[in-house]
């Protein structure tokens, strides 16, 4: 809820977005995740880079 309201006042950062995607990680929320390490991946971030990857990893343990 915190980003949320921050990114009411200014665009979000790389790094924040990062941070948010990892949050629905967490929260088993796979598509915003992924949508949002995808965005922040689209700047060249490497955490973001690893977060798809992760997204992916976390996703096919739980089919398993």
């Amino acid at each position: 809820m915190a980003l949320d309201e921050r990114s009411r006042i200014a665009p979000e950062r790389t790094g924040l977005m990062v941070l948010r995607a990892y949050a629905y990680l967490k929260l088993r929320r796979f598509g915003h995740a992924e949508q949002v390490f995808r965005a922040a991946a689209g700047t060249g971030n490497r955490n973001a880079l690893k977060g798809v990857n992760d997204v992916k990893v976390t996703r096919d343990a739980k089919i398993q």
